[in-house]
């Protein structure tokens, strides 16, 4: 992931995502995406509740998910899972 990380706004939300060259695709923030696609208050307990419900989802979650090191609101560099548009597609069919 060669380009610098961003932040894309969403009705209020920040996404942060990154731009990866190589395979010419972005990479959002499983947690950020969560969190504004659920107005849940723990992005972490959500996606285990959800992997649960989808059998498939958590067979393939790590397949789908990558770790990438992206730059937050702080502007500090973090290691985040993520996935890119297609494995954000799936993601959004397990959610309710």
């Amino acid at each position: 992931m060669d380009q610098p990380s961003s932040i894309k706004l969403f009705k209020e939300n920040n996404i942060c995502c990154v731009w990866d060259e190589e395979s010419e695709d972005w990479y959002f923030s499983i947690e950020d995406f969560i969190l504004f696609l659920t107005d849940c208050a723990n992005s972490d307990e959500y996606i285990e509740e959800m992997l649960s419900r989808d059998e498939s989802l958590a067979f393939n979650w790590n397949t789908i998910c990558v770790t990438v090191q992206m730059s937050g609101e702080n502007e500090q560099i973090h290691e985040v899972q993520a996935v890119n548009t297609q494995g954000l597609f799936r993601i959004i069919q397990s959610i309710p």
